[in-house]
């Protein structure tokens, strides 16, 4: 998507999105996310050089909610580039089980008046997961989930236009 506006309309459910920073730690790539942070595959720099002077910056970072799974389901996925956090909602749809939890990063105004933070929480951020039906995950539960981090987006806070190619 070519920002924000059209990466929170299109899809549904919609993409998740929140301030996220990127940095270099240990010679890793890292977005952090509140007070969580995922590792990059360095590749990212080189499909996506404008990233390179947005470092040590805080952008917007978004992923799709099928690129999240249950980490008990998929247990070979790395633990660096897993999210940890507390189901708050669930919708079994069949094929695919729709798990919701928060995550405490600053929320992002994607332009949409009808976006509305469901959780009521101030700096917490509402995302959506679609994982297989097969998952145990229940609201309460604490889980673990992976994230495809070659499938993240970034855009610029300040404009909300993508950021690369």
């Amino acid at each position: 998507p070519r920002n924000v506006f059209v990466a929170a309309f299109i899809g549904s459910p919609s993409m998740n999105l929140f301030e996220g920073r990127l940095t270099n730690q240990n010679q890793n790539l890292i977005v952090s996310i509140g007070n969580q942070s995922l590792r990059l595959n360095p590749r990212v720099m080189d499909d996506k050089p404008a990233l390179k002077s947005y470092m040590d910056q805080t952008i917007v970072v978004g992923f799709r909610p099928e690129d999240l799974e249950d980490a008990s389901l998929a247990s070979q996925h790395p633990s660096d580039q897993q999210l940890q956090t507390e189901v708050v909602g669930r919708e079994a749809l069949g094929a695919e089980t729709l798990i919701h939890f928060p995550v405490s990063a600053p929320t992002v105004d994607t332009g949409d008046p009808d976006a509305l933070d469901e959780l009521g929480a101030v700096n917490s951020v509402r995302c959506t997961a679609r994982f297989d039906s097969r998952t145990k995950a229940r609201v309460g539960d604490a889980v673990r989930i992976n994230v495809d981090t070659e499938k993240l987006h970034y855009f610029d806070r300040k404009t909300h236009l993508s950021i690369g190619p």
